[in-house]
């Protein structure tokens, strides 16, 4: 819970949060990951016996979204221009 937590309220650039995380349980997700995700026998095997797994995934353009967060902010009361 204390790596979600600091993950989804850490600062970052901009404040534009371009870090997403997704906590992996469904054992069929996971024999896909293992699968497809380009991992040696031995971490294929632990992420099939893990209880869960983390993947953390990057927004690579963080900047696209910037009108939307404005837009967001704009509704919200907490951004004037």
């Amino acid at each position: 819970r204390d790596v979600l937590h600091m993950t989804l309220t850490s600062p970052s650039g901009f404040n534009l949060q371009p870090t997403h995380m997704l906590l992996l349980r469904c054992p069929n997700i996971k024999a896909t990951l293992s699968k497809h995700a380009m991992l040696g026998f031995g971490n294929q095997y632990r992420t099939n016996d893990a209880s869960a797994i983390a993947v953390f995934c990057a927004d690579l353009e963080p900047s696209k979204r910037i009108d939307r967060i404005f837009a967001m902010e704009r509704e919200s009361g907490t951004r004037e221009d």
